[in-house]
């Protein structure tokens, strides 16, 4: 039926409950990284300077 119609009797009725929540997590970032040329340095060699730590941001979905 319409919306403003009456449901005829006897007509299964189904309530679907819908519930929306924000959840919040904290996800691992890596540091940073910084490439600079060093003619020193051999051909595919890497020399970390400053090791970074990894991070954490909150990510809300």
């Amino acid at each position: 039926p319409d919306n403003d119609q009456p449901v005829p009797a006897g007509t299964p009725i189904r309530v679907v409950r819908v519930e929306i929540k924000e959840v919040t997590a904290q996800v691992a970032v890596s540091p940073p990284v910084e490439e600079r040329p060093d003619p020193e340095l051999e051909r595919g060699k890497v020399q970390v300077l400053e090791p970074g730590k990894a991070g954490v941001k909150e990510q809300t979905v």
